[in-house]
């Protein structure tokens, strides 16, 4: 049960308070009254509070219904629920290391052959290189010879007789004719 006791109220806020010194007036910048004045207003009540919310009781604790706005019970069922999940889950998780620790027992172990250290690869012994066959390609009478140079000279060479035996043929032709039209005998047109 507490006693309270209010001495002054506010024209603004219309509230009432006991120490002048520590009122703050809340009040909406567009309400429409007029403030009052603040004037002396002695009242004293005797309440009855509930220890747990603060509310006024009233006559009678079988009216009183104890309201308390915090979600602490919610909370702290949540982690309840929460723990008792982590814990489920690490139980699951040592039971599934046991089940392996036993499957592991149960099996024979292989029996590996030792390692051994690969021996170092010996080293072979380089061939002797292939002698090379350089020769002149200008000399090289081999028809079947597969170096680049002398199958260059032997492609240059047939072309060059082609084509020689073709421009002597005509020269040698026009000169033959002339002189042998002259040295001839015969008549000729």
């Amino acid at each position: 049960m507490g006693i309270r006791l209010t001495i002054w109220r506010c024209g603004h806020c219309r509230q009432t308070y006991a120490n002048p010194f520590a009122h703050t007036c809340v009040v909406r910048m567009d309400r429409k009254t007029p403030p009052g004045r603040t004037r002396l207003a002695v009242a004293v009540k005797a309440e009855r509070t509930c220890p747990v919310c603060h509310q006024p009781r009233g006559l009678l604790d079988l009216t009183h219904t104890c309201t308390v706005k915090t979600d602490f019970r919610q909370r702290r069922r949540d982690a309840d629920r929460e723990a008792a999940r982590q814990a489920r889950k690490r139980e699951r998780a040592e039971q599934r290391e046991r089940a392996k620790a036993r499957k592991r027992a149960r099996r024979k172990p292989r029996r590996r052959p030792p390692r051994r250290k690969p021996a170092e690869p010996e080293a072979k012994p380089r061939p002797a290189p292939k002698p090379r066959n350089r020769h002149d390609y200008a000399t090289c009478d081999d028809t079947d010879c597969t170096l680049f140079p002398c199958r260059v000279h032997r492609e240059g060479q047939a072309k060059g007789e082609v084509i020689g035996e073709a421009r002597g043929h005509a020269e040698g032709y026009a000169d033959g004719y002339t002189e042998g039209i002259a040295n001839c005998p015969l008549p000729h047109a």
